[in-house]
């Protein structure tokens, strides 16, 4: 019989829209669509009345765990055989009763069982004595995906096959405890959907869109007026499935079981209510492929794997050591990177990475963090804040302070003039486009790039052209030739590379495990080694280090076109062809254009 393991536990936090629809979770019942703002941050002041899990627990029988529930510190596991109950304090654990049923729930001190067969549910107590059992033709032949209880109400996520008059795949159906007759079968349109007991009448709903999309949803469900009302996005690594979840009342947050396309399974923690504190806790569970259930009581969280009868658990007060990394969310294959070196860097290190995914309109969340010295978060992505940001504000820890980690970067032509500002290097480059020799594919906007090149750095907040006397010639130009000349206006070679950084964030209380990070990061997109996920070496980095011979004519984006004002000369650009052409229009369009960018330039 196994043993009681414990497990390591990794914080990540990813995000947009899932395909829900039909009758339920849809704009039409309406129902609430305000997504709240994910500005994480994980909670710091829960109270747990901890407890330790026995040692060396075993489980008096070989039979595959189907589900568990809990009720304090008991587990009450569902197997092929029978129900067993498990005190995780004692580590006592023996045969309730003997029975043949597909699923458990709990409410209260009350267990319920559902037999898809004989179409029934049964009540027991604690101790294992039936109390109570009903059956009906209506419930009968199910295919339970999730079954739960609230005050009044069995609620059940059946999965159904689609025929030409039912195309949906789920459908939720409520029984009334006291009536036993089943007041609700509704279709729902979703990749996937997991429920858990919440308060009252009302549970949670989960909805994995499981193709890839990082889109999926967290909805509250009201079994009495069959009414959901969507509580968040929630953000997952590609491909993601859920095979659990559990409510956590002293956190009020809910703890997913699942699996991701970098990771086979792992435990996923996110706020309920507390916008300012939607933390996604990212526990590796191991490296189980197939599902399992998932449970909760104090500090101890509980899971199974549904292929054998092994124990683990994750306990908050004795967490390993962890390091949080906050980017924004746009789902480009760089994030992809990122999510495999992360999972990569957690197998082979004791150490836990949790993330922070900012949205849209997020963006200024992580910059007044940031300006705040808030030290929960260790290392950041530029393209939520700027690097011509972070530079200026010297948001930045010097990596040449750390031996290796500094060796590394300089011994690398490209990292080494892509991360230095000064004498320093203020960051790790990633999401990496470079375009050779552009000059030699000229587009519409050579002429405004190349201006801006030449006019712009944001690094130094530089501005070449305030009069915009120069900026007149090239809307001039412009206008006269709408779609480009055989002759160019600017005459010069140029290459661009489009760049992203990981930033370590100077109150970062986690320095030198931050800094190990970044070292095995910069290895990994340098090709110096293999990642490895669940055991297996995973797909080639997108976009790695590019090799460079020499710098020269070489531009960085960021750095000419100014992140969140560049825009005022573009839009010149585009109105110069909207004037008469005059060179008082065009004039005053540059000198405007000018003024105001300088302006927003500066703050």
């Amino acid at each position: 019989m196994k043993t009681l393991i414990s497990i390591i536990l990794s914080f990540a936090l990813l995000l947009s829209f899932v395909s829900c629809g039909a009758v339920s979770p849809n704009d039409d019942n309406g129902n609430s669509n305000k997504t709240p703002s994910q500005a994480a941050s994980l909670k710091r002041d829960v109270k747990y009345d901890g407890y330790t899990v026995a040692s060396g627990i075993t489980l008096p029988f070989e039979s595959t765990v189907i589900e568990h529930v809990q009720f304090e510190k008991t587990l009450y596991l569902l197997t092929d055989g029978g129900v067993y109950s498990l005190n995780t304090e004692s580590g006592e654990s023996k045969l309730l009763f003997e029975a043949d049923y597909d699923s458990i729930a709990i409410h209260s001190d009350i267990l319920y069982l559902y037999s898809s067969e004989r179409g029934e549910i049964s009540s027991y107590s604690l101790s294992g004595e039936l109390t109570d059992s009903f059956s009906s033709e209506d419930i009968k032949d199910w295919n339970i995906k999730s079954f739960v209880a609230t005050d009044n109400y069995f609620v059940f996520i059946r999965y159904r096959y689609q025929t030409e008059e039912s195309k949906a795949v789920y459908q939720i159906a409520t029984v009334n405890k006291i009536s036993k007759q089943l007041e609700v079968a509704e279709e729902i349109k979703t990749g996937f959907v997991k429920l858990c007991p919440y308060k009252d009448d009302t549970v949670l709903a989960v909805f994995i869109d499981d193709t890839g999309a990082p889109d999926n949803f967290l909805y509250t469900y009201n079994a009495k007026s069959n009414k959901f009302e969507k509580v968040r996005k929630i953000a997952y690594d590609p491909a993601s499935y859920c095979y659990d979840a559990c409510y956590n009342p002293k956190a009020d947050t809910i703890v997913l079981l699942m699996s991701t396309q970098f990771q086979p399974l792992c435990l996923c923690e996110y706020s309920i209510e507390d916008d300012e504190n939607s933390s996604l806790l990212n526990a590796k569970v191991s490296e189980w492929n197939q599902g399992g259930s998932v449970s909760i009581y104090e500090n101890i969280v509980s899971f199974f794997n549904d292929k054998d009868t092994e124990y683990r658990y994750f306990d908050y007060q004795n967490p390993p050591e962890h390091i949080t990394i906050a980017y924004y969310s746009a789902s480009s294959m760089h994030n992809v990177d990122l999510a495999k070196i992360i999972r990569s860097y957690e197998q082979e290190n004791n150490v836990i990475i949790r993330t922070m995914i900012f949205e849209d309109e997020d963006r200024e969340n992580l910059k007044i963090k940031l300006m705040a010295e808030d030290d929960d978060i260790d290392i950041f992505s530029s393209i939520s804040v700027g690097a011509d940001n972070c530079i200026n504000t010297h948001t930045y820890v010097n990596l040449a302070d750390f031996e290796s980690l500094g060796e590394k970067i300089s011994s690398d032509v490209f990292v080494d003039f892509a991360s230095k500002t000064g004498e320093e290097y203020f960051g790790i480059p990633y999401g990496i486009f470079y375009t050779e020799n552009k000059h030699e594919n000229p587009i519409g906007f050579s002429a405004i790039e190349q201006y801006c090149i030449k006019n712009i750095n944001s690094e130094t907040g530089e501005y070449l052209d305030e009069s915009g006397d120069e900026l007149y010639k090239v809307l001039k130009y412009h206008y006269e030739n709408p779609n480009g000349s055989e002759e160019e206006f600017y005459d010069f070679p140029y290459s661009t590379i489009q760049t992203d950084y990981l930033i370590m964030n100077p109150a970062s209380k986690k320095q030198e495990i931050a800094a190990d990070f970044l070292e095995y990061f910069f290895d990994a997109m340098n090709g110096d080694i293999k990642l490895t996920i669940a055991g297996e070496e995973t797909s080639p980095i997108y976009s790695p280090f590019i090799e460079l011979e020499s710098t020269d004519n070489i531009y960085f984006m960021w750095k000419f076109q100014a992140d969140g004002v560049l825009q005022t000369l573009y839009n010149a650009y585009h109105a110069s062809l909207d004037t008469d052409g005059s060179d008082k229009a065009l004039k005053d369009l540059a000198k405007e254009a000018a003024r105001s960018f300088k302006m927003r330039l500066e703050g």
